[in-house]
């Protein structure tokens, strides 16, 4: 997936949002959509025309793209993968691991 450079920003910044780097400068429910926008980012790829998200060995994949208007195109993809429980649950799992080595654990 081709970003722009406010998403690779956000993309590269995961490690920020989740240790509290930019909480001064957003609300909490903005650091969280931070965090799942830039997780979003780091684990989905495009290949021949499919969106597939893929953390850990769980994958999404979103096909038949072509009919929605260019406009509309990555909140829809967006909305759908993180809509899901794979996603939901990769996120959580994502989020204690990194919590954990912080931890030294």
């Amino acid at each position: 997936m081709i970003l722009d450079e406010t998403a690779q920003k956000i993309k590269e910044d995961l490690p920020k949002f989740i240790n509290g780097d930019y909480d001064k400068d957003l609300t909490p429910d903005q650091v969280q959509y931070a965090i799942k926008l830039s997780f979003f980012y780091n684990y989905v790829t495009t290949i021949n025309g499919s969106v597939i998200f893929n953390y850990n060995g769980q994958t999404l994949k979103v096909t038949g793209l072509e009919n929605i208007p260019s406009e509309f195109l990555h909140e829809q993809i967006f909305s759908t993968i993180t809509n899901e429980d794979v996603f939901k649950e990769s996120l959580k799992s994502f989020l204690r691991e990194h919590k954990l080595n912080n931890l030294g654990i």
